[in-house]
């Protein structure tokens, strides 16, 4: 989809780190020409030689999209490798301070988080508009930890369920067996009768129902984000559908399998 980013060439200054002015002038010139190509192309590759500012050029370009959409919620994501992700955090405020003019990007402050988590990264950009950061670092590897978090399993099962009819014997079955299907054995207080309220509650109210179960605390944030509930019909539930329907049978003697 064409974007309307521009280069902000009245705000970046990459000769502020201290190289030379040529070089400063080349990286300028290859920051403009990705923010140019970008326009019309979905993605760039970026293949100078070690040495040659890649880290400083790629966070110009990072800076001329959040000055060209200062008034946007929606974040601009970097994603890098594990090990160079503080790195690279430190190297953006560096870049702030020495290659931006004056307060350019004082707007940006406390506006940058680390999503070490796909449930963070969710929960980051389903958040109040005024709380929500303008720009995430992800590492590579953080989707591959999966979704991690128990009450999101919960509704993930709470989801699946929509597709699936259960007769009461396979009904208690689940609610039994739903903390360890999610890793939510250690919360105390919650029983099968909570889990069959919340079965029987719209996403958007479980937190409400955990707070009145002293579950979770009022001033916490929504264990659900809402994110989840608007993509929910673009998800596939067939693995998930089969243990409802299959895996929870027998679960007294066998002992249940997490999710």
């Amino acid at each position: 989809m064409p974007v309307d980013w521009e280069f902000a060439k009245n705000a970046i200054a990459l000769g502020g780190a201290g190289i030379g002015e040529k070089d400063a002038e080349r990286q300028m010139q290859t920051a403009r020409a990705i923010v140019e190509a970008l326009r019309d192309q979905p993605g760039i590759v970026l293949a100078d030689e070690v040495g040659m500012g890649k880290t400083y050029v790629t966070l110009g370009v990072v800076a001329s999209v959040l000055l060209s959409t200062p008034r946007s919620s929606d974040p601009v994501i970097v994603m890098v490798p594990p090990g160079l992700r503080k790195k690279w955090q430190r190297e953006w405020h560096q870049f702030v301070a020495k290659c931006t003019t004056s307060e350019s990007l004082a707007w940006m402050r406390g506006r940058d988080r680390y999503a070490k988590s796909p449930t963070d990264f969710f929960k980051m950009i389903d958040g109040p508009l005024k709380e929500r950061p303008r720009l995430i670092w992800l590492t590579t590897s953080c989707f591959a930890q999966g979704l991690g978090d128990g009450w999101l399993k919960l509704a993930f099962v709470r989801l699946a369920r929509r597709h699936t009819r259960m007769d009461d014997e396979a009904k208690q079955r689940l609610y039994k067996w739903a903390t360890t299907l999610t890793q939510l054995r250690s919360r105390r207080g919650l029983s099968a009768a909570v889990i069959e309220h919340l079965m029987a509650t719209d996403l958007g109210s479980w937190k409400t129902v955990l707070v009145g179960y002293g579950l979770l605390d009022d001033k916490a944030e929504d264990p659900i984000p809402k994110h989840l509930t608007d993509h929910a019909d673009d998800l596939r539930w067939k693995e998930l559908i089969g243990v409802l329907r299959n895996d929870l049978r027998g679960k007294e003697s066998r002992g249940a399998r997490g999710v």
